[in-house]
C-alpha cells in the first residue's frame, strides 16, 4: 500500500538545470511527466521513504537470459505490466533474491526513472552503488544531469532545449513514446512549469 509521496524539492532541480544549461521548467517538465514530480514514496512496510520504481520484468527476463521463466513467471516475463507503488517494491525484491544485479538494472529508479542498466555509463562503480544513489534526492537528480550528459546520442539534452520533444522523446523513453502518449504529457507539463504551476 501506498501511504504518500514525496515531492521534489526545488532547490535540487534548479541546481540540475544549472548544471545542465537549460532553464528549470525542462527538468520539472521531464520530473513530471516520469513520476508526477515524486522523488520518494512512504510505502507500508518499509521503515523509510523509498524511491519510485517500476520493475520491468521483461529486462529481468532478457538479463537473466530466460533462467527464471519457469520458477518466477511473474518476474521473468515477455510483457511488462505494472503494480505500482507496494507492488513494484515487492516484485523487485523477490527478483533480487533470484539475481539482485540483474533486478537493479531491469528497474526505472527514482523521479526520472533512469533504468538501472545504464549504471556503468552514469559512472557508478557497480549498480548496487547506482541503487543507493537513488535513496537520495541529489542521487537521483544526478543520475538525470548524467544520463542527459552522457547518452551515445549527443543532441538529447539540445532536443529538449530546442523544444525538439519527439526527438527527445525517442531517445529517453523510448522507440514506443507514442503509445505513451509521452510529447503530449511532456507538452502540458512544460506548459504547466512556464505558468509556475509546477
Amino acid at each position: 500500500m501506498l501511504l504518500a509521496k514525496i515531492k521534489a524539492p526545488q532547490r535540487e532541480l534548479a541546481l540540475a538545470a544549472k548544471e545542465l544549461g537549460m532553464p528549470l521548467e525542462y527538468v520539472k517538465a521531464v520530473l513530471f511527466k516520469e513520476s508526477n514530480g515524486v522523488v520518494f514514496w512512504k510505502v507500508k512496510g518499509f521503515k523509510d521513504p523509498v524511491p519510485p520504481l517500476n520493475f520491468e520484468g521483461h529486462w529481468f527476463r532478457r538479463l537473466t537470459r530466460t533462467v527464471f521463466d519457469k520458477i518466477a513467471p511473474n518476474l521473468s516475463m515477455r510483457i511488462a505490466d505494472r503494480l505500482f507503488g507496494a507492488g513494484e517494491w515487492k516484485r523487485f525484491q523477490k527478483a533480487a533474491k533470484l539475481d539482485r544485479k540483474a533486478a537493479i538494472e531491469a528497474a526505472g529508479w527514482g523521479a526520472f526513472q533512469i533504468m538501472g542498466f545504464h549504471w556503468k555509463r552514469l559512472g557508478y562503480k557497480s549498480a548496487d552503488e547506482f541503487a543507493a544513489a537513488m535513496h537520495t534526492v541529489k542521487g537521483q537528480v544526478q543520475a538525470f544531469v548524467r544520463f542527459l550528459e552522457t547518452h551515445p546520442f549527443k543532441g538529447l539534452k539540445q532536443a529538449l532545449i530546442d523544444g525538439d520533444l519527439d526527438t527527445f522523446a525517442h531517445y529517453y523513453n523510448g522507440e514506443n513514446h507514442a503509445i505513451n502518449k509521452y510529447v503530449p504529457g511532456l507538452r502540458l507539463f512544460l506548459r504547466l512549469a512556464r505558468a509556475g504551476k509546477i
